[in-house]
């Protein structure tokens, strides 16, 4: 069977983000209180902030911060506190080795359980994508840049899902899970400035420049920032900066590792069965 057609997995992992019955009174009065009550007002500020001030200046530190401050933390977390518990909740509901007994093959259940915690993710993106495009438009982003920043988005959401997919197929508990889960997050966001901090600390604050210090190349916060600053002002003259391309690449080659280890290490069944 076809990894995404004819896949129950990713049916029932879909279906299961979007199926409101499942959830409580407090978190349906808080959906809906987002869709119909905060999301207009977001909507209704930005379009005065857009219009009232039209420079292209200011539409440009609107979609930078846009960009930084709420897609990318958001591409980065949720997905991830998705998928912690994507094996150790089976697991702790004894239906995990049930899963991997049947005639599912070990890449649909891993399928179904990725694209499972990436809906919502992919519905939030597709709420405020008129936001970003207008706040584009106003601030003049080239189409490659606008596009190239998607990708970054699109690249550390399938980066955190597959963190805490990994966590979640290498420990057996939720909390622990989660917890490892967190803290692997909190490298690939802070790693590279508190690395910088200390490496300028031990050379006596000389100033170094953030282009240069090679860490800085793989966090999605500056790969995103160095795409919403006018490239004009920063010097470059191609479409999309280095820094951008290489996190682009090792963050899809260590999704793409992770996803496959824990498919190889499915093909071996339930682990009760291979000791």
């Amino acid at each position: 069977m076809s990894l995404f057609r004819a896949n129950p997995v990713l049916g029932r992992e879909v279906g299961v983000r979007l199926r409101l019955s499942r959830y409580s009174k407090v978190n349906k009065i808080a959906i809906y209180s987002t869709v119909f009550g905060l999301l207009p007002v977001v909507y209704v500020l930005t379009l005065r902030l857009l219009f009232t001030r039209t420079s292209m200046n200011a539409g440009r530190d609107f979609y930078s911060a846009w960009m930084l401050l709420i897609e990318m933390t958001a591409a980065l977390l949720l997905p991830a506190a998705l998928t912690a518990s994507a094996s150790t909740s089976e697991r702790e509901k004894q239906t995990w080795n049930a899963l991997l007994l049947s005639r599912l093959s070990d890449g649909q259940v891993v399928i179904g359980k990725l694209v499972g915690a990436l809906t919502p993710l992919g519905i939030l993106f597709a709420m405020f994508f008129p936001i970003n495009l207008l706040a584009a438009l106003v601030a003049e982003v080239r189409p490659t840049t606008f596009i190239a920043g998607h990708a970054v988005l699109i690249a550390a959401g399938l980066l955190s899902a597959s963190i805490g997919l990994f966590c979640s197929w290498a420990f057996r508990r939720t909390q622990i899970a989660l917890v490892v889960t967190v803290l692997s997050l909190l490298v690939v966001m802070l790693g590279a400035p508190l690395l910088y901090v200390l490496t300028d600390m031990a050379n006596s604050y000389t100033g170094m420049r953030t282009e240069t210090f090679l860490p800085f190349w793989f966090n999605p916060y500056f790969a995103m920032q160095r795409l919403a600053e006018n490239p004009d002002n920063l010097g470059y003259r191609e479409l999309v900066p280095a820094t951008t391309i290489t996190y682009l690449v090792a963050s899809l080659l260590a999704s793409a590792m992770m996803l496959f280890t824990v498919t190889k290490r499915l093909k071996l069944g339930p682990e009760e069965l291979t000791h």
